[in-house]
């Protein structure tokens, strides 16, 4: 009996198979990935292996080593992630360990006349109940899940690398802008000196000298919202680290980092599956299908096999099994779950569909600015060379009374703005740099 009850089962199980897979997926639709980037001035031709890939090691500088392993030590969304991850490997191991029969005891008293008053029973009855699609279908589910979970907590690493350079970086330009920025006051201050002599003297009108006045209480007040910046972007370092707010050590100045970086040349369709969101995003398309098969499944029949093994006190040995079948024939609220099923699958798919696309425009966009920002700071370096050229025969002219201090002065003012505007635009290029390489899915196995 127990070999015609399998033999039903494996038969109806392929028919389903088979049929299973004459049926199209209506959510297989093509999704066009071009084969190279419309912009990728500055990438190399070389193409890497983007999990492994180091990216912060090329700058050569160990602080930043150092705060970014700090922060996948400590970080306590990457350990809400694993947590995450474990919830979902106990979800498989459950239904991996549903494939094995169960072991129920049952001992008591018992004076039933069918089974022959008994008396004093003790019974072990192992049971095996399993519905063989629909366990194949949760287990794919579950594993699809797990992998999910894995591409989130790769993906929160890889945000969290991105999130604790871009932080450095904003620290370090802030100390900049507060070093120039007060070498700015204070040359403002002297062509304020040289402008109140010049005013006393009756040689130009008052307003020269209010603007002036004017201009230095606005630099004043900028330098008050670097140090709030400077206050902020450390606390925001120490949040990755989940310390508390406070002061830190930083020892590297901003002119040493080097913002000529290496751009790896991987194509679209490598980037698309290293990139943690969009696996992740497959992974739970592909759950969701699972779950629809599942639901299905409750029309395959299952399989219910048991035995009671025990003895009693009148009987002595018991000895009594089952083998059999079981499913329903009429089941209309499954008919509903399965439509709804459905209905999440289309949403997946299109969630997954918006990612990729999603993907494609950032990484896109990124190339995009990290080459507009490399060509302005280019510029304005070589626009600040020419500039203190120029305020080195302004300082020759002045020396030899050709030129008034003024001239000098302000020549100096336009090199120290000059050069505040360098700072914001080298921390642009920086931003841009790790922005890319974020969107590019870099680093996350590479620890």
């Amino acid at each position: 009996m127990l070999h015609r009850c399998l033999l039903l089962t494996a038969s109806l199980f392929l028919i389903l198979l088979s049929n299973g897979c004459q049926v199209a997926d209506p959510n297989k639709a093509t999704i066009k990935v071009p084969q190279q980037w419309p912009v990728t001035t500055f990438a190399q031709n070389k193409k890497v292996d983007l999990a492994q890939l180091k990216w912060w090691k090329q700058f050569k500088n160990p602080e930043l080593n150092f705060l970014m392993q700090k922060t996948l030590r400590k970080n306590s969304e990457l350990k809400i992630a694993l947590t995450k991850t474990e919830q979902a490997q106990s979800q498989l191991e459950q239904i991996k360990l549903s494939w094995l029969p169960g072991l129920n005891y049952l001992a008591g008293y018992s004076q039933f006349p069918d089974l022959g008053n008994p008396g004093a029973i003790a019974i072990a009855y192992p049971s095996y109940i399993i519905n063989l699609l629909q366990l194949y279908k949760q287990q794919q589910s579950a594993k699809a899940l797990y992998q999910a979970s894995i591409d989130a907590q790769q993906g929160v690493k890889v945000a969290l690398l991105a999130r604790t350079a871009i932080s450095y970086f904003v620290v370090l330009a802030q100390i900049e802008a507060h070093h120039l920025y007060q070498q700015l006051l204070k040359d403002s201050q002297a062509y304020l000196a040289a402008l109140n002599t010049q005013y006393k003297s009756g040689l130009i009108a008052q307003d020269q000298f209010v603007e002036q006045q004017s201009k230095i209480r606005l630099i004043q007040s900028q330098i008050q919202l670097i140090r709030y910046n400077i206050t902020a972007s450390k606390n925001a370092l120490h949040y990755l680290f989940d310390e508390d707010p406070g002061e830190l050590t930083i020892k590297t100045r901003f002119k040493t980092i080097n913002s000529n970086a290496f751009i790896p040349g991987n194509q679209p369709l490598s980037v698309l599956q290293n990139r943690p969101d969009v696996r992740q995003a497959a992974s739970l398309l592909k759950a969701s299908h699972a779950d629809t098969d599942a639901l299905k499944a409750i029309f395959f029949p299952q399989i219910n096999l048991g035995a009671y093994l025990g003895t009693s006190q009148n009987l002595n040995p018991i000895k009594l099994g089952q083998a059999y079948l079981d499913g329903p024939l009429i089941n209309l609220p499954v008919f509903a779950q399965i439509k709804g099923a459905k209905a999440r699958d289309q949403e997946l798919y299109l969630r997954y569909r918006d990612t990729i696309k999603a993907a494609l425009r950032d990484v896109v966009n990124d190339f995009a600015a990290f080459s507009a920002y490399s060509i302005q700071l280019n510029n304005n370096i070589q626009a600040l060379k020419e500039a203190k050229a120029q305020c080195h025969m302004v300082d020759i002219r002045y020396q030899h009374g050709l030129v008034d201090s003024l001239n000098a002065l302000k020549c100096t003012l336009s090199t120290d703005e000059l050069a505040l505007v360098i700072n914001q635009n080298k921390l642009a290029k920086l931003i841009a740099l790790v922005t890319l390489y974020q969107d590019l899915g870099g680093g996350f196995d590479g620890n």
